[in-house]
C-alpha cells in the first residue's frame, strides 16, 4: 500500500502526543491523536473531517508507479468513505483527539489487505489465516 502519511510527519506527531510505543489498548487515544495529528498536517482531515478528494489525490500522487496499485487503494479508501457515512458518529469530549481518522486509515488497510496484488501477496499461512479472518470478521467502524 502507498504511505497515506509520511514516516517523517508521524514521528513529528509522536513527539507532540507522546513518544512510548502505541500498543492496542495502552494507548488508543495517544494513537487516535497521533493519526489525526499527521492527517491534519497533510490536509487530508480538516475540523475533525475527512477530505476524501485530497486522500485520493494523496493516493494517486503515492502510487504512480503503479496503476493497479493506485486502484486497489483508492477502490479501499472508497469502500471506507461509504463505511464511514453509514455510521452514526457518537459525540466526542472536547479533551480526546477523535478516532475519525485512526479508524479510516485501519480500514483502509485492512481493505487493502483483502485485495493484496499478487505482486506484493506473501502467500504463506500465516497471511492466508489473517486474510481470512478479515474477511469472516470485519473490523468494526
Amino acid at each position: 500500500m502507498p504511505p497515506l502519511l509520511d514516516e517523517a510527519l508521524l514521528a513529528g506527531c509522536k513527539q507532540i502526543h507522546g513518544g512510548e510505543d502505541l500498543k492496542r489498548g495502552v494507548a488508543h487515544e495517544k494513537g487516535s491523536c497521533l493519526v489525526e495529528c499527521a492527517m491534519n498536517a497533510t490536509g487530508t482531515m480538516t475540523n475533525g473531517m475527512l477530505d476524501q478528494e485530497r486522500i485520493l489525490q494523496l493516493v494517486a500522487a503515492s502510487s504512480t508507479g503503479s496503476p493497479a496499485l493506485k486502484s486497489v487503494t483508492s477502490a479501499a479508501c472508497i469502500r471506507c468513505f461509504q463505511k464511514r457515512l453509514q455510521t452514526v458518529q457518537q459525540p466526542r469530549a472536547a479533551t480526546f483527539c477523535s478516532s475519525e481518522a485512526a479508524q479510516f486509515l485501519s480500514c483502509v488497510n485492512m481493505e487493502t489487505f483483502k485485495t493484496c496484488l499478487q505482486e506484493y501477496w506473501t502467500d504463506s499461512s500465516s497471511c492466508i489465516t489473517l486474510r481470512k479472518f478479515i474477511e469472516n470478521c470485519p473490523i468494526p467502524t
